[in-house]
């Protein structure tokens, strides 16, 4: 008797250890149904897992008109995507376009967008989210990996070096860390290696800013507070740094792993500032050496010589 009640007391424990069982995840408007109930959980930064292989019955909103696009993996970090066949500075291609159904296997990103109604808007889209498919449970403490390419790499929350963050006192006008966080919340989806003003058509309007001057701003909002004393924001915000700090280095895990497959972000008067330090800064929390060289790598262009990758180095 005993046996079989340590014997169900493990069953218990292993399936709460191991998610939930869903059979549709929802995420910031979108909506992935699958066949049957899969094995679910989340990321630090709040994004979903699934295990796979799983079969996407439908996607809401129904891709349709070249709206509501999806895509999986995308590898060639050049301005071809098939979320929306109207936006601007960008090729469509139909090819990449995911529908429902299709069964996905481990190792893949699903990256699911909502349209802008009218055409030629900028940006044309509204919103993006990315469902990622797994072979294994995660970690409990793992960022979600990122949504280029097929290598999925893995890094983890209890890996950051958080005593590198200084405590400094705060000064009068100091921005409220949890309105900061929230705009790090959303996948910032930028892939595509624009040449051009690419950037204000392609970034969806609720994840991120379309141009460079407000990107850059917002990461120097945000890297600033998160070297500002903790205590202090927890007694005068209601927050201390850590939603924001996942939020951060989830988007330098991100930018990381498109600049490792190609990505780069010419200098175009104010489009493409911001995404060096990000990289620079998750580098240095999770003392990643390929992160922390980011700026003395090589990255060719045409345009410019000695290109460093980033519009800050140019």
């Amino acid at each position: 008797m005993k046996r079989l009640v340590v014997l169900i007391s493990f069953v218990v424990l292993t399936s709460f250890a191991r998610g939930e069982m869903k059979s549709s995840i929802s995420r910031h408007g979108l909506t992935w149904t699958f066949d049957k109930q899969y094995q679910c959980g989340q990321y630090v930064n709040g994004d979903w897992w699934v295990m796979g292989p799983v079969k996407v019955t439908a996607i809401s909103p129904t891709p349709s008109g070249g709206m509501h696009g999806s895509m999986v993996n995308p590898t060639q970090m050049t301005a071809i995507q098939a979320y929306d066949s109207r936006m601007g500075r960008t090729t469509y291609n139909a090819s990449l376009l995911v529908k429902a159904p299709v069964t996905l296997n481990a190792k893949t990103s699903l990256i699911s967008t909502i349209s802008h109604p009218e055409a030629g808007a900028r940006p044309q889209m509204k919103a993006a989210a990315v469902l990622t498919v797994v072979g294994s449970e995660p970690p409990a403490d793992a960022f979600r990996p990122p949504y280029v390419g097929t290598k999925k790499p893995i890094y983890r929350a209890s890996q950051l070096h958080r005593h590198l963050l200084p405590n400094l006192n705060a000064v009068a006008g100091v921005l409220n860390i949890n309105d900061v966080a929230a705009r790090f919340e959303r996948v910032w989806l930028e892939h595509y290696s624009h040449v051009g003003d690419g950037t204000q058509y392609s970034s969806p309007t609720d994840n991120m800013p379309g141009y460079g001057r407000e990107y850059s701003t917002l990461v120097a909002n945000a890297i600033q507070l998160l070297m500002l004393d903790e205590e202090w924001l927890k007694a005068n915000q209601g927050s201390g740094k850590e939603t924001l700090l996942l939020r951060v280095v989830q988007l330098g895990i991100d930018l990381y792993e498109i600049v490792e497959y190609g990505g780069n972000w010419p200098a175009n008067g104010g489009l493409n500032h911001g995404r060096k330090w990000p990289v620079l800064f998750t580098g240095i929390l999770l003392d990643h050496a390929g992160m922390k060289a980011i700026g003395s790598r090589p990255f060719p262009h045409s345009r410019y010589q000695n290109f460093r990758g980033f519009q800050e180095d140019c």
